[in-house]
């Protein structure tokens, strides 16, 4: 017979959700928060949207303060807001064209 302490495994994981994590950060915003805390844009390329019906952008993004060369990937609606956003801080990099 197995021993009293072993718990059964649906009272060992119940995952709950948490509150804090439910909270909707719009693409521009998360994109200048990024930013704002020493996120730098590496590249820009316009790609089609999963459902081929458009196009958006996919940001690389790198940390300086990070050791290494690790970066991350951005796939942000095209949006007037977006494409404001990505001109004023990447005004060595041209913005991609399609769609």
């Amino acid at each position: 017979m197995l021993p009293d302490t072993i718990m059964k495994i649906e009272n060992v994981w119940k995952p709950t959700p948490e509150k804090g994590y439910s909270t909707y950060i719009p693409s521009a915003l998360f994109l200048l928060i990024a930013i704002d805390n020493g996120w730098e844009i590496v590249k820009v390329e316009s790609v089609p949207s999963w459902d081929q019906l458009g196009f958006v952008y996919l940001v690389s993004l790198k940390n300086p303060a990070q050791i290494g060369s690790a970066s991350s990937w951005l796939v942000l609606p095209k949006s007037a807001l977006v494409e404001k956003i990505l001109e004023e801080h990447c005004l060595r990099l041209p913005l991609p064209e399609n769609g």
